[in-house]
């Protein structure tokens, strides 16, 4: 016997057991929610695309300054003065969907003869697009990635699959009309 006249115990009490229980719980449920917000925050990557020709229509689908939006394929083609022009619809900064704002006002040079409306604009940290592709402002690094694109009789055709990456709008990236 120890002193005081109680015996020495062993093992945890009924009150320590269950605190210990609560705690356990406790750090089990936060640790899950840090991991499901890391796992939110985390880009996801997609399958990989193999390369394939696409065709997107005839020349005449395809109306000067009116970009046309291909869900499926995540892209759109674009006319322009010079020819027909085909990217991605994801922002280059963070990966957002990148809507066409025919409302917004124009970013494209007036010299262009596009008006003084439409321009792509991401929702997520407000990334400015030109009817290029081309970033004008925001946090976005380069322009939208783009598609090979060529031209099939009166066939525009679109090699998608893993778009490729910019710096700027370049007389390559055309497909003459």
């Amino acid at each position: 016997m120890a002193l005081g006249g109680q015996a020495k115990r062993k093992g945890l009490t009924r009150r320590e057991f269950i605190t210990i229980g609560w705690w356990a719980a406790a750090g089990l449920v936060l640790t899950e929610i840090s991991a499901g917000v890391i796992y939110s925050l985390w880009p996801k990557d997609k399958p990989k695309a193999q390369v394939q020709a696409f065709v997107a229509g005839t020349l005449d689908k395809f109306k000067l300054g009116e970009p046309v939006i291909f869900k499926k394929q995540r892209l759109y083609v674009s006319r322009v003065p010079e020819g027909i022009i085909a990217f991605t619809t994801k922002c280059a900064h963070l990966g957002c969907f990148v809507p066409w704002r025919p409302d917004d006002p124009s970013e494209d040079e007036p010299s262009k003869g596009f008006g003084d409306k439409g321009r792509f604009n991401c929702p997520c940290h407000g990334s400015i697009y030109t009817r290029y592709g081309v970033r004008v402002r925001g946090p976005a690094p380069r322009p939208l990635d783009w598609f090979d694109v060529k031209l099939d009789g009166d066939k525009v055709v679109v090699t998608i699959g893993k778009p490729i990456q910019r710096q700027g709008a370049t007389s390559d990236q055309i497909a003459t009309v």
